[in-house]
């Protein structure tokens, strides 16, 4: 199964996913994407490690492609992936070093788009369970230069892609899950009440 979950910035997304874990069978993988920097980046890392510490997550620190990690590692597993934007932007935005040797050895595509692609199916086909998270950034009515906006648009087909594909897809407002596709008792969980989505 895969689970797309989406909010913007201190929605609870992330909270919510690792309960969406937590509900499912199987070995819990934390898969963190974001590179440590300083500051601000450490201080993310330093609270996703807490939010997540005594849950029984296993956590596999990889910036890139995903295709490397081991099938036998992923098989039988719940794998939450935190989160799509860092991964493309690692892609996108590689760091010296690296590792073009890898994606010419495993035939991962050289389009960052299609690396991270192809590394979410990889996940997929892999795991039992994928709960993916992915942020809200299209928002702010900024505009951006060249590379950024080939990101940004990059990031919108992953994420609408990975919707398209997903079993359950549900956007986080102000700490409240709301199914935009699927539904959450599939979790064990109630459908807040709405009329929004009624008759759709």
């Amino acid at each position: 199964m895969l689970i797309a979950v989406t909010g913007g910035a201190g929605s609870g997304k992330s909270a919510f996913a690792e309960s969406c874990v937590q509900r499912l069978p199987g070995r819990r993988i934390y898969l963190a994407t974001m590179r440590p920097s300083p500051g601000e980046g450490e201080r993310r890392i330093l609270r996703h490690r807490a939010l997540r510490a005594g849950k029984g997550f296993e956590t596999i620190e990889k910036a890139r492609y995903l295709q490397t990690i081991d099938r036998e590692i992923l098989s039988g597993s719940v794998v939450l992936l935190e989160d799509l934007s860092n991964l493309s932007a690692n892609a996108f935005f590689p760091e010296e070093g690296d590792q073009e040797k890898i994606q010419k050895t495993l035939r991962i595509p050289e389009d960052p788009l299609q690396e991270v692609s192809s590394g979410i199916r990889y996940l997929e086909e892999c795991a039992d369970h994928l709960v993916l998270v992915m942020n809200e950034v299209f928002s702010d009515g900024i505009h951006y230069g060249e590379e950024t906006e080939r990101y940004r648009k990059a990031l919108a087909l992953l994420e609408r892609e990975a919707a398209e594909r997903a079993d359950l897809f549900v956007e986080l407002v102000f700490g409240i899950p709301l199914p935009l596709k699927g539904d959450l008792r599939v979790l064990g969980l109630e459908n807040p009440p709405h009329t929004v989505w009624e008759g759709a």
